[in-house]
């Protein structure tokens, strides 16, 4: 294989995905996002190339931590959902979170 090409990889995301929240996981990540119509451009200074998300698929060159992607992108969704409902959300360890519901008297 040439030296100068880039091996690019597939990943499916659920039918349905935020690409808002997508787009504030990768930024929170480092990453550098553009949206032309309806797909999410990425690159990051670390990456070789740049990957795109449309239509519930993610495009992304050989080597991209794509399981931190998603990680990211479900505490986006926590922390979304928290502040909808106004609950109360605490980092308790590494990737895992407490929340407090506040019930209405």
């Amino acid at each position: 294989m040439p030296c100068d090409s880039i091996i690019m990889n597939t990943v499916t995301f659920k039918e349905g995905t935020d690409v808002d929240l997508l787009e504030a996981a990768l930024k929170e990540l480092g990453y550098f996002t553009d949206r032309v119509r309806d797909t999410l451009y990425f690159s990051h200074r670390t990456m070789a190339g740049s990957g795109s998300f449309q239509a519930g698929t993610f495009t992304v060159p050989q080597g991209t931590d794509v399981t931190t992607m998603k990680r990211e992108y479900s505490r986006q969704s926590v922390l979304a959902t928290a502040k909808k409902f106004n609950w109360k959300v605490e980092q308790d360890k590494k990737d895992r979170y407490k929340m407090q519901i506040r019930k209405r008297v």
